[in-house]
């Protein structure tokens, strides 16, 4: 079975708007809503589990009732933290189908609503061969490290990579993993989770329109692009 993970537990303190981000309108329908169509619409994509702010579950099943009528999206509270959220979305998977060898789980930011149907084939296929990979586009501009604003290097960019997601795994071995760690809040990205279980993750070629709502000035680009 390949599962989606829609991770919808943030705040959107940075983009100063009344309501988390990912409740917010774009072309006529919440971002949410947005991401939610790209996964139902793909064949590959047996189950699909939305993990929410656990304040915003109701409102968030309302807008699954709403769009999506009749549908098997679940929608369950999120942790509290995104690690954390993950491992509710698998801890349902595995209480209601069970988790086997051969399935896969795709974990997707809500607020990424123009993923495309190549990335979510891409990512699957790809775990299937690796059993990790993370969705990035190659860094086109310099990258700057910095201390309280000074430069202290400046890494080579082609080895440079922007993370997006999907991040797709095999779920008993992400589930494994998670299962092993203490504070979940140690880590912003399953990347990290994997490399230091010295696991492999391998990259799947992103797009720029894969980019994640966070400002407004993200909202007013993705109102365009549906224009």
């Amino acid at each position: 079975m390949n599962y989606a993970i829609i991770l919808a537990g943030g705040v959107g303190s940075r983009m100063n708007a009344p309501i988390p981000k990912q409740f917010l309108v774009i072309g006529n329908k919440p971002i949410l809503i947005h991401t939610i169509e790209e996964f139902k619409k793909n064949s590959n994509i047996d189950y699909i589990i939305v993990v929410c702010i656990e304040s915003w579950v109701d409102e968030a099943r309302k807008l699954v009732n709403t769009y999506f009528k009749n549908s098997d999206i679940k929608v369950i509270s999120g942790g509290n933290n995104r690690t954390d959220s993950v491992l509710k979305g698998l801890n349902y998977i595995n209480s209601n189908y069970g988790i086997n060898d051969d399935d896969i789980v795709l974990t997707h930011d809500s607020v990424r609503p123009f993923i495309t149907q190549d990335i979510i084939n891409n990512n699957i296929n790809e775990c299937i061969k690796h059993g990790g990979v993370t969705t990035a586009v190659k860094a086109v501009d310099t990258i700057l490290i910095c201390d309280n604003n000074k430069i202290v290097n400046v890494p080579v960019r082609d080895t440079m990579f922007h993370a997006q997601t999907p991040q797709t795994f095999k779920a008993k071995d992400l589930y494994e993993l998670i299962k092993k760690e203490d504070d979940l809040s140690l880590f912003t990205d399953l990347c990290g989770l994997y490399l230091k279980h010295n696991k492999e993750v391998y990259i799947v070629n992103g797009v720029q329109n894969n980019f994640k709502i966070t400002t407004r000035e993200d909202l007013d680009c993705a109102n365009n692009i549906l224009i």
